[in-house]
């Protein structure tokens, strides 16, 4: 403990070095013990450099869980504290990382608003640190419901973990892509590196994303609960959300209503995480790609003009389908929109 005392900020990167690395073994309920107990201590006798920097990590994990809430208010306060002293340049990755906690909570305008603020930060050391800020990247744009943009970023993410040498980030990556939209094509690269590392982290990132390639609602439902044992609160809501909705489709009314029960524990866990995945109310089905993009954008509160300049549309053709979607919706008004899908 003396020691602790006298060199309060290197042991802080030691202990959270620690902790992260169990974050990237996909140990993520061990990881937030160690980012609580780093912190607590950290607030009760530390400089503030150093409660930024546990404020980060525990952001950082429960991000990686899909706390969303907790993480947004952790990052918000590492980015306040490291504001002035930033020694190892990560003021780049605490920003992206805040906006990705956004984008998970469709919060499309805070997302992009903390990745502006980037401009001017030192770029991060190491290429792997790169990657999990282009995988933020990928969030916004999947809060935006630009998925195939997401898709390419969350590519070319999991393209450079892989030439770093480092399996468990580009395994990340490629569920991403997966919840994105692009299980069928990272399937097979996602069970070779489940082979390849042994963990069980990346074999259940790969039943997940089999999973979802087949629309296999048991599979999922049974990913679901693998997930949540492992800490990975976000990807199990979405996978039994997504059970839910085939058993549904299919008429399967007692797998469905189990499913259902399932992902809406896991969504409270989550505290108000929104994803292209996590819908259970089934009214995004009657919705075209264009008329879900402009009801969720005005729903996270861009203005007509605003989404019409984001999606180079006119404002014109944003009412036009505005109007589609309220309609078909059966609802009216901006406050309506909001009910359904949520904003910021």
């Amino acid at each position: 403990m003396a020691h602790r005392r006298e060199l309060p900020w290197g042991q802080a990167q030691v202990d959270a070095a620690r902790c992260l690395a169990l974050l990237l073994g996909g140990a993520l309920t061990e990881a937030a013990e160690v980012a609580e107990d780093g912190y607590r201590e950290a607030a009760a006798a530390r400089p503030a450099p150093v409660v930024g920097l546990w404020a980060a990590v525990r952001g950082v994990v429960a991000k990686a869980q899909g706390r969303v809430r907790p993480a947004q208010e952790d990052l918000r306060e590492a980015v306040v504290l490291l504001d002035e002293h930033d020694p190892l340049r990560l003021r780049r990755v605490h920003l992206a990382e805040l906006a990705g906690a956004h984008a998970m909570a469709g919060e499309t305008g805070k997302a992009d608003q903390w990745l502006g603020r980037m401009a001017g930060a030192p770029e991060p050391p190491g290429a792997l640190l790169a990657c999990w800020i282009e995988r933020n990247r990928a969030w916004a744009l999947a809060a935006a419901l630009d998925l195939p943009g997401a898709v390419a970023v969350a590519g070319k993410a999991a393209q450079a973990a892989r030439a770093a040498g480092a399996p468990l980030i580009e395994a990340q990556a490629l569920c991403d892509m997966a919840r994105f939209g692009a299980a069928k094509q990272v399937r097979d690269r996602l069970r070779r590196l489940a082979e390849e590392t042994g963990g069980q982290t990346a074999a259940a990132f790969a039943a997940v994303c089999a999973a979802l390639a087949d629309d296999d609602a048991p599979a999922l439902a049974e990913a679901a609960q693998t997930l949540r044992a492992l800490g990975h609160l976000l990807l199990a809501a979405e996978a039994a959300a997504t059970a839910h909705r085939l058993h549904a489709a299919a008429g399967q009314r007692t797998a469905a209503k189990r499913a259902l029960v399932l992902a809406r524990e896991l969504q409270d866990e989550c505290g108000g995480a929104r994803t292209p995945l996590t819908d259970l109310t089934g009214s995004q089905a009657t919705l075209t790609p264009r008329e879900l993009q402009v009801a969720k954008l005005i729903a996270a509160g861009l203005s007509g003009r605003a989404v019409a300049a984001r999606l180079g549309l006119s404002l014109r053709t944003v009412n036009n389908h505005l109007g589609r979607v309220y309609a078909k919706l059966g609802v009216s008004g901006r406050n309506a929109l909001e009910r359904v899908f949520g904003g910021d």
